[in-house]
């Protein structure tokens, strides 16, 4: 390669690493030793720097070993130094004459700062020969003066290799919950990670993990976890120096939840949704409010008013997981409940009641209702929905379905009137009003609810928001009976006292595949009125499956 020549001018040095700024190496002694001993050993630091740059160093030692030297004298040399300032020390070989093992440039700059610290400027013509951008050691060698025979009063060593460059990052953007693999392309990269190869690597200050080379004009590194944010400067540390570029990764905001699947006639599934910046985020407010929400959709949730219905979503979540717990600002808790959200995200869909019309059911005692309509079918769901038939022909009143046989046959809590085709409509899934409960203002508890009125099968019901029930209310647990009466663990704290309830049936969350979204502002056209919006991405890590098995 082509080698410049030392400089010859004199200057004040300062320590840095920066491009064009004086490269500073503390070099400390190994042990004590008077001045004038015949070269005591020692240390230098930083060990290393750029090569073919005019840079600076600062060397030192433990004791005054610069007492009494008033023209210290420093040489680089790959070779070992010379005891003395002798013909070998004082001939340059540089340029075209330099291989890895042959080399001596004579630094024209060496200043006293302090009986034990020198400040020397590293030649330009300090460079490497070393193959795959290694580094080429140099000694320094130090001489109480550039007269002839002057001895030698210390030495050390000094390494140069090839500053690295940044050309490219791909991809140059990935979820903030970190995880993605990158390739960084440029030159001059050391082949070995570590002290003597690539130190780190960063995104804005934060550490890549998994840094692998891919020879000396590329590396491969994983990215860490980072709030979303957009153009980050990725900086490369080698033994030469670091190297930047700006506006070269992108994190945008991305989620992954585990588990990622659910049956469809789960009533709800506990999440561990993975991502950043979650501290940032005010979960737990009315469903479809400013605050931050957790959503499954169907394809890229769009909060824009709808072409049709401006009052609903363009493309809303299908349902929320809420009862958020932030553990850290990468990981949150929430409850995933298997319930339709209306197209505003404001309440869940209820379910309106099904009608067997006159001559399309059949009763077979001594309980049992079979559905001879096939839009009419019973599921799960069905648990504990009433069962009313006008006048009580064939079904008895209070009937409700307390075990689903099949898809078109349930058995009743209460036994027939009658063994027949019947006679009149039967009603399947009315919503159960006006049951007797007790709350005050702001609790999540339904006292004095009596036993059968609400049961078991009733967890993950929705209420119908009314009498102070707040949207978004679902019944959570149900106790053992006592004295005739349960307590109802209820979603959704109460907006004031509470003295009836009433139980709809739950409209389940079809099947299929969803991506849970994550979204900083749950309202009608957030997107357009909130500066600050911003929602999840559609990746694979946030997919979620509602199947049915």
């Amino acid at each position: 390669m082509s080698k410049s020549n030392p400089s010859t001018s004199r200057c004040s040095v300062r320590a840095g690493l920066a491009s064009g700024a004086a490269l500073s190496v503390v070099v400390a002694a190994a042990m004590s030793a008077p001045a004038y001993a015949a070269g005591i050993s020692v240390a230098t630091n930083p060990p290393a720097g750029p090569e073919g740059e005019a840079t600076s160093i600062t060397v030192s030692a433990a004791s005054e070993w610069l007492n009494g030297v008033t023209s210290p004298f420093v040489t680089f040399s790959i070779p070992t130094c010379q005891t003395t300032y002798n013909a070998t020390a004082q001939t340059e070989k540089v340029g075209a004459d330099i291989t890895t093992t042959v080399g001596n440039v004579l630094s024209t700059n060496t200043r006293k700062v302090t009986n034990n610290m020198l400040a020397v400027t590293v030649p330009a013509a300090v460079v490497t020969e070393a193959a795959n951008n290694a580094l080429q050691k140099w000694n320094v060698c130090v001489y109480q003066s550039s007269d002839t025979g002057a001895a030698q009063i210390g030495f050390g060593s000094y390494s140069v290799g090839v500053k690295a460059t940044l050309d490219s990052v791909t991809p140059n953007s990935g979820p903030s919950g970190g995880g993605s693999t990158i390739t960084v392309t440029g030159g001059g990269f050391p082949t070995t990670v570590g002290t003597t190869g690539i130190k780190s690597v960063t995104i804005d200050g934060v550490p890549l993990t998994g840094i692998k080379s891919l020879g000396n004009g590329a590396f491969s590194a994983v990215t860490p976890p980072h709030s979303a944010a957009r153009d980050l400067t990725l900086a490369v540390t080698t033994p030469t120096g670091t190297v930047y570029m700006q506006n070269a990764y992108t994190y945008q905001f991305g989620v992954a939840a585990a588990p990622n699947t659910t049956p469809n006639e789960s009533k709800f599934v506990d999440l561990d949704v993975t991502g950043s910046g979650f501290l940032n985020f005010d979960f737990n407010g009315a469903p479809g409010d400013a605050g931050a929400h957790i959503y499954l959709s169907q394809g890229p949730y769009d909060p824009a008013p709808d072409a049709v219905t401006p009052t609903n979503k363009a493309n809303p979540g299908v349902a929320e997981c809420s009862d958020v717990l932030v553990i850290s600002d990468n990981e949150v808790i929430c409850r995933l409940h298997m319930l339709a959200l209306d197209p505003t995200n404001t309440e869940f869909q209820l379910r309106a009641a099904r009608t067997i019309t006159t001559g399309n059911a059949t009763t077979v005692a001594p309980d049992l209702l079979t559905s001879n309509d096939p839009a009419i079918t019973f599921s799960a769901e069905d648990l504990g929905m009433p069962v009313t038939q006008a006048g009580n022909p064939e079904v008895a009143a209070n009937s409700t379905i307390i075990k689903v046989i099949s898809p078109t046959q349930v058995q009743l809590s209460e036994d027939l009137v009658d063994d027949a085709v019947t006679t009149a409509d039967v009603v399947v899934g009315a919503p159960r009003a006006a049951i007797a409960a007790t709350a005050g203002n702001g609790d999540t508890t339904l006292t004095a609810v009596t036993a059968g009125t609400i049961t078991a099968n009733d967890i993950g019901r929705p209420l119908t928001p009314a009498g102070n029930i707040q949207k978004g209310t679902v019944v959570t647990s149900v106790s053992a009976p006592n004295a005739g009466v349960v307590t109802v663990g209820i979603s959704r704290p109460t907006g004031g006292t509470v003295a009836a309830v009433e139980v709809n049936e739950r409209v389940q969350v079809p099947d299929g595949a969803y991506t849970l979204t994550v979204v900083n502002n749950g309202t009608l056209d957030a997107q357009d009125t909130d500066a600050q919006y911003n929602n999840s991405i559609i990746s694979s890590a946030a997919t979620f499956t509602v199947a049915d098995y």
